[in-house]
């Protein structure tokens, strides 16, 4: 049975996905810590192609030693000069999931998603969405938890999941005021109510706004106020969801419940032109010598949460708010990029054995 070693760095999210997929391999796992030395690693397309534990702490460093794994499992770009030493002492498997930034074909795989935009090589799997998420044992619980202290609420209850600015796209008070008019007449219109929930992104500036456009029942929560965090429970006991186009890990979450989903756009930064400029570069990211420069990890492929809201509203999983009305999902016949992952390491590690 192969020894798997987990990669942990300081994102949340990203440690989420790696303890997700490692309890859904079913094989022994070890986590291990990667602390930065300071100034934190910058990149450049020369930081993937090394071997090296320098951009470590000692402690770091220290914990990285014999036995070694069969196979190593690490996130993103910081940890793949790490990772390539780990596998290159012991012979192991590298997995990379995310956007390496580097080489890919130095990997033995790489599980990405459609917002990440990898061209695509042998090794590289597109999953179907980001991994983790709550499960049905969750979400039951939740529903449990909450039922009694949202049971005041007229249905349809709609969830308002609020993320916040990412880079080029922009959630500020004029937008947030937007989503809030929005979300209040797609409740008012069918006689129900508000769930509405931010996150650690979401700017107070853009709650206020929020807040302020609210005319309707509703319940708020906003990130970090509240000891008790409803986000689960509004997932579990909503009619319906609205999400911003922001954020991929929160369109996933709602599609996995199979409610109607609304996708409510951010804002470019630079307004219509930037926009414009998207569709430029979607078109450049096709070309070939595009693409060969980011197998090599000298062009860097850009982030672009639009990608996967584009997919779900293609495929009929979804609508832009406002604009149609989604469908019913059943939740037994969605994809699920776990089961999608495992199965694509298991393949791997049995044409190794």
């Amino acid at each position: 049975m192969p020894k798997v070693w987990v990669l942990l760095g300081q994102r949340a999210g990203d440690n989420a996905q790696l303890r997700a997929l490692a309890g859904g391999l079913g094989w022994p796992v070890t986590f291990k810590t990667l602390e930065w030395r300071k100034p934190r690693p910058v990149w450049s397309p020369f930081y993937g192609r090394r071997k090296t534990l320098a951009p470590l702490t000692s402690a770091a460093r220290d914990q990285l030693s014999e036995p070694w794994p069969d196979l190593v499992l690490a996130i993103g770009w910081r940890s793949v000069p790490v990772a390539h030493w780990i596998a290159a002492q012991a012979g192991a498997v590298h997995i990379r999931l995310g956007r390496p930034r580097a080489p890919l074909s130095d990997f033995d795989l790489v599980l990405t998603t459609r917002q990440y935009g990898l061209p695509p090589s042998d090794n590289v799997r597109r999953l179907s969405g980001p991994i983790g998420g709550p499960d049905r044992q969750a979400l039951s619980a939740a529903h449990l938890e909450w039922h009694d202290k949202l049971a005041h609420l007229p249905h349809p209850r709609v969830a308002v999941l609020v993320g916040g600015s990412a880079p080029p796209l922009v959630l500020d008070a004029q937008a947030a005021a937007k989503l809030g008019r929005q979300a209040v007449a797609l409740a008012n219109k069918k006689g129900g109510s508000l769930l509405i929930t931010t996150g650690p992104r979401t700017e107070a500036k853009a709650i206020a706004a929020i807040r302020d456009a609210v005319d309707a029942p509703f319940h708020f929560h906003a990130w970090g106020k509240d000891k008790d965090n409803p986000y689960l429970g509004y997932l579990a006991l909503a009619d319906e969801i609205i999400v911003t186009g922001d954020s991929v890990s929160m369109m996933e979450d709602a599609r996995r419940t199979g409610r109607p989903i609304h996708v409510f756009p951010l804002p470019h930064a630079l307004g219509r032109v930037g926009h414009l400029w998207s569709h430029v570069q979607a078109g450049l990211d096709r070309m070939a010598v595009v693409q060969t420069l980011r197998r090599a990890g000298i062009l860097r492929s850009p982030r672009r949460a639009s990608a996967y809201s584009d997919l779900l509203i293609a495929s009929g999983q979804a609508v832009l708010l406002g604009q149609g009305t989604p469908r019913t999902l059943t939740p037994d016949g969605l994809a699920d990029p776990l089961d999608e992952a495992v199965a694509a390491i298991h393949a791997l590690m049995n044409t190794r054995r």
